[in-house]
């Protein structure tokens, strides 16, 4: 309005326009509550000031004073632009080796911006700039986050500071994508994977060692049942103990499903990785067939464990006069730690071929092992099929069935 009554050269009306809008800014001054919006309400009155000043200068003839209104905006505009490009380049030079002050300089940039932003409509100089400012603001919270989680043991809170790694990273790329770096971008999204990667395994080792501690339980549980189950007087008193015995080794069994998923979670967004220096750089390749081959080592555990849960059944089914179904259960028990043999053996090979000779003797070790357990349960199978009676497991036998080897 007020440029309007200039345009008109009404310059009485366009003084009481200016005082109103003098007193909404002080009144605005008042209220707000951020920088940014302090800021760009100073700028305004330091442009207001100057336009009340040409109107007192000027006579009756108002003729020039829009250009100059127009040339303040712009110089105003042009400050604020050199500002916020001033603080990117500190921030740039600074992220690697101080990515703390890189933070503190953005933030200045930032305020610049949201000042300018708050003047300015958005034309595509101001959108570029912004863009600009926030995929340099989200690669600097990537870089001050991966250094973070290199300071942070495996858990929770190492997981949680890897996925924000991959958010942070996730946002800036998309950022230089919109404004044409897609080279940076394609880079921070791949950087982005590994520290995905990252947590899926952190995870992983985390079910891993619950597995263990449910597979030592269902271990215990069994003993349990059969102890109540000898004691005549206990099995009156008890109820049935088959169901808790099952649903804890169905425990064990949900842990190592779910340490499963989270390895085979870490293959995938590892292999995902598009960029070939940061493939080779990081050694991708081996590291997913490592991976794979972990995967297949807990495929194995998955079936002993499955073998396991059909062998205590079986004895169970046994010690209750159900032969017929005790026989089903122990040839169950054999098929799946046949299985788990062969996984074992794959997971071996794998190892051997990406250089880890340790991890390919553990798991030889389990495929030993797990051989033998088939072939005690198929002995007590066919025990059964000459009416004798299977031979119940030892410690240290069922140490072997329930944790993989003997000692563990």
């Amino acid at each position: 309005m007020l440029i309007e009554l200039i345009r008109m050269n009404n310059k009485s009306e366009s003084k009481e326009v200016l005082k109103e809008i003098f007193k909404n800014l002080e009144k605005a001054a008042k209220l707000a509550k951020t920088r940014e919006l302090s800021g760009a309400i100073q700028a305004d009155l330091k442009t207001y000031s100057f336009v009340e000043d040409l109107l007192k200068k000027k006579g009756d003839e108002l003729t020039g004073i829009i250009d100059q209104i127009e040339f303040a905006k712009d110089l105003r505009k042009t400050g604020l632009i050199q500002d916020v490009s001033k603080a990117m380049d500190e921030a740039s030079s600074l992220m690697t080796k101080n990515p703390g002050e890189s933070l503190d300089s953005i933030r200045e940039g930032i305020d610049s911006l949201g000042i300018l932003l708050s003047l300015e409509l958005e034309d595509d100089e101001v959108g570029t700039l912004r863009n600009k400012t926030l995929a340099l603001l989200n690669n600097i919270k990537y870089v001050i986050q991966f250094q973070l989680s290199s300071k942070l043991g495996q858990g929770v809170k190492f997981i949680l500071s890897r996925i924000l790694e991959n958010l942070h990273a996730e946002e800036a790329a998309s950022y230089y994508k919109v404004i044409g770096e897609n080279v940076t971008g394609r880079e921070l999204t791949d950087l982005g994977k590994l520290a995905l990667a990252t947590a899926f395994a952190s995870e992983a080792q985390i079910y891993s060692r619950q597995s263990d501690q449910w597979a030592f339980r269902a271990q215990i549980e069994r003993q349990n049942v059969f102890r109540i189950m000898q004691d005549e007087l206990a099995m009156l008193e008890e109820e049935d103990p088959l169901e808790d015995a099952i649903q804890i080794h169905d425990g064990a069994i949900t842990k190592i499903k779910q340490t499963i998923a989270s390895f085979e979670a870490a293959a995938n967004e590892l292999d995902s990785a598009k960029g070939k220096e940061i493939r080779q750089s990081n050694n991708v390749d081996t590291q997913v067939k490592q991976l794979q081959g972990v995967v297949m080592k807990y495929r194995g555990d998955l079936l002993r464990m499955e073998g396991a849960k059909s062998d205590f059944t079986a004895e169970y089914m046994f010690m209750k006069g159900e032969k017929s179904k005790a026989k089903i259960h122990y040839s169950d028990a054999n098929d799946q730690l046949r299985e788990a043999v062969g996984n074992y053996t794959t997971a071996a090979q794998v190892f051997q071929q990406v250089g880890d000779p340790q991890s390919a003797q553990n798991v030889d070790g389990r495929a030993k092992t797990a051989d033998l357990l088939a072939r005690s349960i198929w002995d007590n199978r066919q025990r059964i099929d000459r009416d004798q009676e299977p031979t119940q497991k030892g410690d240290s036998e069922l140490a072997a069935l329930y944790l993989g080897t003997v000692g563990e």
